[in-house]
């Protein structure tokens, strides 16, 4: 990070952006109501920072962070309270940390279960490959996902190995049927 002060340029050395785990649950959840004039209409969250996938093409290179799955699935909750329905999980993939993302899923479709939360829409960004996994997409659904933005890369398996994407390229067909049996967009 770089900034100006008393009339000089500062940087600081990467070991003031790598916080620790307490660190990162201690960081205050941003605070639209200081955005004046804004009206969001979908509100951007997020949980996990970076993806241990190394694809040539992709700028994210960073090891994954995330904050508690409890307290992500709490940051909703209080958004909820406040009318918000609508969100965007920002997170690079929301999938890098299975049991985190199926904790925080599953104490939100037990929130919208308990408090008779009907319309609740949530978009994230996550592998095609999560199809092997019709628990999570049934969860994700209880939970209120009903978007899901998927990277289609190629489907030349030369292609896919060399940009290093984790995919077979002859299942995509057959894993984006499973998608959209299980009723996203």
């Amino acid at each position: 990070i770089s900034y100006h002060r008393n009339g000089e340029v500062r940087r600081n050395g990467p070991e003031f952006l790598a916080l620790s785990q307490e660190e990162l649950e201690a960081l205050p959840d941003p605070d639209f109501d200081l955005v004046h004039f804004a009206a969001l209409k979908v509100v951007p969250v997020s949980r996990t920072w970076g993806c241990s996938g190394r694809c040539r093409f992709c700028r994210v290179k960073n090891e994954p962070r995330s904050i508690s799955p409890g307290r992500f699935a709490q940051h909703i909750k209080d958004l909820v309270s406040k009318g918000f329905r609508r969100f965007f999980i920002v997170d690079d993939r929301s999938e890098e940390d299975m049991a985190g993302f199926t904790a925080w899923l599953q104490e939100i479709a037990d929130f919208r279960r308990e408090r008779r939360v009907r319309r609740l829409d949530f978009t994230l960004q996550a592998r095609l490959s999560l199809a092997e996994e019709p628990e999570v997409l049934d969860l994700m659904y209880q939970a209120g996902v009903r978007t899901a933005a998927i990277g289609f890369e190629s489907p030349i398996p030369e292609e896919v190995w060399a940009m290093r994407k984790p995919i077979a390229p002859q299942k995509m067909v057959e894993w984006t049927k499973i998608w959209k049996k299980h009723g996203f967009y």
